[in-house]
């Protein structure tokens, strides 16, 4: 007879974590690991749309539910870390819940942060919401 493994509960962050706001350096790791993931995302798009839920969501729950997110293959868009789904069970803090027609289609954040958190150069691109696709 086989016994199972007993189920693993997730452990309470530690004080340190649970006010950890993701920077632009814990940013740019981040997203280095999730495209090591998903090579077929664009690093300059995930930056945008884990800088976009850093002032909101807990850091080190943005960096799991973002290498979640990248791992499962159903997700098909970076601005796919933002949407609730089954990469934020568990955490302790989720991104804040923004309508599909709200959400940008590049860069899933509504429409004044949008324009208002543009992050580098490249970052020109007018807002059209997802919805409209």
């Amino acid at each position: 007879m086989t016994s199972r493994a007993p189920a693993r509960t997730r452990q309470p962050l530690s004080p340190a974590l649970t006010h950890f706001t993701a920077g632009p350096d814990t940013v740019n790791h981040i997203a280095a690991l999730v495209t090591a993931i998903r090579p077929s995302w664009d690093t300059g798009l995930v930056k945008v749309v884990l800088l976009s839920h850093a002032s909101v969501v807990n850091g080190a729950d943005l960096a799991i539910a973002a290498l979640r997110c990248a791992a499962n293959e159903s997700m098909p868009y970076p601005k796919s870390i933002g949407w609730r789904g089954p990469h934020w069970d568990g955490l302790e803090t989720m991104p804040l819940d923004v309508a599909p027609q709200e959400r940008g289609d590049i860069c899933g954040t509504t429409e004044p942060r949008c324009y208002s958190e543009r992050v580098g150069i490249d970052d020109d691109h007018a807002f059209e919401p997802l919805a409209g696709r």
